[in-house]
């Protein structure tokens, strides 16, 4: 069993935590640990956002950029059309 710690939290939050876990029928570790990685998820694609508005606001880099996309795309050149959006 891996070593476990207690941390405090407000009794609201606790009370929440421990509705989550019974309607789901998981433990309170496993509800966090789902909090956290949907946490983690949102950060890295704000962050990754974040990138892209900093690299279409350097004209220079956005059309390096543009440029070497067009390149990768030439490699989806296999002769089949293209599927319908959706599937």
């Amino acid at each position: 069993m891996a070593a476990t710690h207690m941390i405090r939290v407000p009794s609201e939050t606790h009370a929440r935590l421990l509705r989550i876990s019974e309607e789901q029928d998981r433990p309170i570790g496993q509800i966090i640990d789902d909090l956290l990685d949907d946490l983690d998820k949102r950060s890295f694609f704000a962050g990754l956002g974040d990138d892209f508005r900093r690299l279409r606001d350097d004209p220079a880099a956005a059309a390096d950029y543009d440029a070497e996309v067009r390149l990768w795309e030439t490699t989806l050149a296999d002769g089949l059309a293209d599927e319908p959006e959706g599937r």
